[in-house]
């Protein structure tokens, strides 16, 4: 996935956040994006995508565990 820019945040068909940073997760070897979403927005836990250049992505919010985590410390119980 590539993604350069603002681009908008989806669920479920409608517009409820943006992207404001992205870039390849080596480490994890996966496309990491940081957006934006209203609190009353974030409860969600699958549906999301990301447009970019008319492509449409599928996305999976993260919200309680770390993507790398080498000394083990984040692990949750």
């Amino acid at each position: 996935m590539l993604i350069l820019g603002v681009y908008d945040i989806v669920h479920q068909g409608k517009v409820i956040g943006v992207i404001t940073s992205c870039g390849f997760g080596y480490r994890v070897a996966k496309t990491i994006a940081y957006g934006y979403v209203p609190v009353a927005e974030a409860g969600h836990t699958d549906g999301y995508e990301i447009e970019s250049y008319t492509q449409i992505y599928p996305a999976k919010r993260e919200p309680s565990r770390a993507l790398y985590d080498p000394q083990r410390e984040k692990i949750l119980s």
